[in-house]
C-alpha cells in the first residue's frame, strides 16, 4: 500500500540526497490519487486504481504532509525551472489540501479531530494531526506565489494554528 504520510517522508529522503528524479515520481503519483477534498485516505493502491483498501476514516495527517514534500522537493531541486513547471502541474493537490486544512479549523483555531498515524480514532485531536496541518499549511502559504495564486487564507490559518497549539491545553492528546 502507499500511505500519503509515508510518502511524503520518501519524498524528502530522495529529495535531501539528491534524487529528485524518483521523488518526482512519487509526487506525481500522489497527484493522481489526490482527493478533490483535500482530505486524505489512510492508503492507497500501489497502482492508484480503485477505492482505497478498506474502510479507514480520512485523515488530515496527509493534507499536511503533502503539501510540505512538495515544497521540500522544489527547494531542493537543483534545476530550479524544471522543478517550478512540475510544481506548477501539481498545485491542485496542495491547493485541495490546503483549503481543507484551513476550512477545518474550528472556533479554537484547531483543525478537525480525524485519526493519526496510529490511525486511532481518539476522543481529541492528536499532534499527529494539528503538526503536519500546521506544517502543510505553511508550505502551500510559500508555494502560492509558485502556483500564481493567493496564499493568503492558507497563511492566516497557519497563523492562527500557531496560537491556537500553545493554549490548547487539554485539547491535546499525545499519541
Amino acid at each position: 500500500y502507499v500511505w500519503p504520510r509515508d510518502s511524503s517522508f520518501a519524498v524528502v529522503t530522495l529529495s535531501a540526497t539528491g534524487h529528485h528524479a524518483d521523488a518526482e515520481r512519487i509526487l506525481r503519483f500522489l497527484a493522481d490519487v489526490a482527493p478533490d477534498s483535500g482530505v486524505w485516505h489512510a492508503r492507497y493502491l500501489p497502482d492508484g486504481s480503485g477505492d482505497p483498501p478498506d474502510a479507514r476514516l480520512r485523515q488530515f495527517d496527509g493534507s499536511g504532509w503533502v503539501p510540505w514534500a512538495l515544497w521540500f522537493w522544489l527547494e531542493t531541486h537543483p534545476d530550479r525551472m524544471h522543478a517550478e513547471q512540475v510544481t506548477r502541474l501539481l498545485a491542485e493537490m496542495v491547493t485541495d489540501s490546503a483549503e481543507a486544512l484551513a476550512r477545518s479549523l474550528d472556533e479554537d483555531d484547531l483543525p478537525l479531530r480525524t485519526p493519526d498515524y496510529w490511525e486511532q480514532n481518539s476522543p481529541l485531536l492528536t499532534l499527529g494531526i494539528a503538526a503536519p496541518a500546521r506544517l502543510g499549511l505553511r508550505a502551500a502559504a510559500v508555494l502560492a506565489p509558485v502556483f500564481g495564486v493567493d496564499g493568503s487564507t492558507w497563511r492566516d490559518a497557519a497563523r492562527r494554528l500557531d496560537g491556537a497549539e500553545g493554549t490548547a491545553g487539554a485539547r491535546f492528546v499525545e499519541a
